[in-house]
């Protein structure tokens, strides 16, 4: 494992999250010339740390038990019908991706788009049947905190703690995966 240089704060779950907002913050402020996971790695030395790799290799050390709680379960789950959900994907870099619709387009011609809810059921049986694939249903605050930081992939997570976790999710976002509107 690689050593901190300073690891002056404890190591917890809300310190990764401000680590992990803070590199977001910069790569917003550098109008994107920069990737988010250098982002990651120049907050990551800020708060002590050589590297972000040695960053995540800490935290991973401190929290292995508290980690996997909870992952077969969530992997497992079946949706409850009386709530609402929405489809995202963690990816390893922090990145979120998520089944979306467009509202309308940004000034400078891109598709604005919000996340959409989803039918859960459909999304169980194309990934966990079909596919094969491992997709968690995320319902509590603690599994979504071991979701965004540890486990990833492909989840469906209830919509008030998306938005509790998440106030901006829903801010209409330009789609650059698209063609621009000319």
């Amino acid at each position: 494992m690689s050593k901190s240089l300073a690891s002056l704060q404890p190591l917890t779950p809300e310190l990764l999250k401000k680590i992990k907002r803070e590199a977001k913050l910069l790569k917003r402020k550098s109008q994107k010339t920069l990737r988010h996971r250098a982002c990651l790695g120049i907050v990551a030395q800020r708060y002590g740390f050589e590297s972000w790799k040695s960053c995540q290799e800490s935290f991973q050390e401190a929290f292995k038990s508290w980690r996997d709680h909870g992952r077969e379960l969530c992997a497992a789950a079946v949706a409850e019908k009386s709530r609402s959900y929405y489809f995202v994907q963690m990816h390893d870099d922090f990145e979120r991706s998520y089944f979306s619709h467009w509202v309308g387009w940004s000034d400078d011609g891109y598709e604005l788009r919000v996340p959409s809810k989803v039918n859960p059921a459909w999304f169980i049986r194309v990934f966990r049947e079909s596919r094969e694939e491992t997709l968690y249903v995320i319902e509590t605050e603690e599994d979504y905190n071991r979701w965004t930081l540890f486990w990833h992939g492909p989840a469906l997570v209830e919509c008030e703690l998306m938005l509790s976790e998440e106030p901006r999710f829903l801010s209409p976002e330009p789609s650059y995966s698209r063609p621009r509107l000319t």
